[in-house]
């Protein structure tokens, strides 16, 4: 195909319609909330090669960022893949980081031309094992491995692989519905690509995919030419534990060839705890924060990553070896785009962001409801926003993953939970000229004896820093309020709520930009009044 800007631009369109259909699909047959309501997924078209066509815009990035690497390692272990073929793993190293998300791969075939692939990646309701968290001490204690195998052969779904996951997860309808939503999403995109094709008379998508990976190359390299060539660094830490996380990268920007390179060199070694990522997930959030920075419009091609050279070290929480437990990898993968973000404000201060109130805390409840039938639901309690220098940071906005909240309606229409108190969190902003985004209180009651907790959380000690002068976000805090004395306990890992007790969430704020000093006496009276900031963090912070 011969393809001009325009022409690119309106197959590029044409080719993410698809994938949003798709995506569509998924969401509407999905059983899991994980993935209906916190759209924890991701759909992606690949050319024959297995580069990058199109993705949902409802994805999370690293999905994106690992959707055409996890393709071609499935290639690799299971060629040849024919019509009816569909390809699933959950290998944390080929994937996308942890054992719930599930990697699906399908060949879209005309006749006996292989149009390209159709990747569905999302997370599971449950994987077995210990409930989603951070205190197994390695990977076969987090739950049931899925190598690179076929889940269909030639249009026939293999049942015993189907038999095996139903076996050792908690919720099998909600898995089983699942993976047939995942496999319905694929067959959508993949009729789609066919209809288009047949309307192109073409079979050859490889073009479009080496189109769109150079104009992103090219303007991520033009980008990074509008920067200063310098070396910048940085650390941070992050609660693991028994002991912090150090997480630490010197970036080189070399203007002149609209290259950068990142090494996470310093990082502190991989720990015998959930808190370690792979190298994949890090290298795709490390991407990701310099996408946001210089080229926020571009779609999420590998042609980003070409001028980036990321290294990470093996070994280390970022980079962990098989078989460290990976349970909670976002803790110190996602702390990346925090880091990478601060250390470039340095380089990009009008762009640059105050730390965020990120990770959010990812809480699981699983257990029985009354009558005996079996539950499973994330509570995702988003932090505030950093702020910036043209704006406050917004309230309870995730960042770096997009993830959804559960509504509070499903929350108690599916669990034998109900809500006590769900409101922001004043004075949990950091103060500044800009004003960090608030984070959230979350309380609720438990109904039935025998609910278990189990918390994936960072700062709890260490808090989103501000920017030039502005202060740190507030604290998160997880616990449980006995219904008995009403005396609450610190919660760092897992729990089991008996009828009466409570589970108290409180996410951490996003940091300040600029000096209090200078805020708009305008902007703080309405803050004071809206019950953002309370009379006394005025005088305090603000001097007012």
């Amino acid at each position: 195909m011969r393809l001009d800007g325009i022409s690119l631009a309106i197959l590029h369109s044409r080719l993410i319609s698809i994938v949003d259909e798709s995506a569509a699909t998924l969401v509407r047959t999905a059983y899991s909330h994980i993935i209906r309501d916190a759209k924890d997924f991701a759909v992606g078209l690949l050319d024959s090669e297995g580069h990058t066509l199109s993705q949902s815009t409802e994805s999370i990035p690293v999905f994106l960022g690992t959707m055409s690497r996890t393709a071609r390692a499935l290639l690799e272990q299971t060629q040849p893949v024919g019509p009816g073929d569909i390809v699933v793993t959950n290998d944390p190293w080929l994937g996308s980081g942890h054992l719930p998300d599930v990697n699906m791969l399908m060949p879209v075939y005309d006749g006996d031309a292989l149009l390209g692939y159709v990747v569905v990646i999302a997370h599971m309701a449950d994987i077995g094992g210990r409930i989603l968290g951070t205190d197994a001490n390695e990977l076969f204690e987090e739950g049931l491995q899925i190598p690179v195998m076929k889940l269909y052969e030639g249009g026939r779904r293999n049942d015993a692989l189907l038999q095996l996951v139903r076996a050792n997860v908690r919720v099998p309808e909600q898995v089983a519905g699942d993976l047939d939503a995942m496999v319905a999403a694929g067959h959508v995109a993949a009729r789609r690509l066919l209809d288009l094709a047949g309307e192109l008379r073409s079979t050859d998508f490889t073009s479009v995919a080496q189109a769109l990976q150079e104009r992103g190359e090219q303007a991520m390299r033009e980008a990074i030419g509008n920067l200063a060539t310098g070396t910048y660094g940085g650390e941070l830490l992050v609660e693991g534990a028994d002991v912090p996380l150090m997480v630490a990268v010197r970036i080189d920007v070399d203007a002149a060839a609209g290259e950068i390179s990142l090494d996470y060199a310093g990082t502190t070694p991989q720990v015998s705890t959930g808190h370690n990522a792979t190298a994949g997930y890090t290298s795709a959030y490390t991407a990701y924060a310099l996408k946001c920075l210089l080229a926020p419009d571009l779609p999420f091609t590998e042609g980003i990553f070409t001028p980036l050279t990321v290294n990470v070290p093996e070994g280390s929480v970022l980079g962990c070896r098989r078989p460290a437990a990976v349970g909670g990898r976002h803790l110190v993968g996602q702390s990346t785009t925090s880091l990478v973000i601060r250390v470039m404000a340095e380089a990009i201060p009008e762009l640059a962001v105050a730390d965020c109130g990120s990770p959010r805390p990812f809480i699981t409840v699983a257990g029985r409801q009354a009558d005996g039938a079996p539950f499973s639901l994330p509570i995702l309690a988003m932090g505030g926003f950093g702020a910036r220098a043209g704006s406050d940071g917004p309230p309870t906005m995730p960042f770096p993953s997009n993830t959804e909240a559960v509504p509070i309606e499903t929350l108690e229409a599916t669990t034998p939970l109900h809500l006590e108190e769900k409101e922001l969190l004043c004075d949990s902003g950091g103060a500044g000229r800009r004003r960090g985004g608030l984070g959230q209180r979350f309380r609720a009651r438990a109904l039935v004896d025998g609910i278990n907790v189990s918390v994936i959380a960072t700062r709890t000690r260490y808090p989103a820093e501000g920017l030039f002068g502005g202060g740190s976000g507030g604290l998160a805090r997880i616990a449980v309020r006995s219904g008995a004395t009403g005396e609450e306990r610190t919660l760092a890992s897992v729990a089991r709520l008996m009828t009466g007790d409570e589970l108290v969430i409180e996410s951490p704020g996003g940091g300040g930009y600029g000096s209090p000093v200078e805020r708009d006496p305008a902007a703080l009276e309405a803050d004071v009044a809206g019950g953002y900031v309370s009379a006394d963090a005025a005088a305090a912070c603000y001097g007012r």
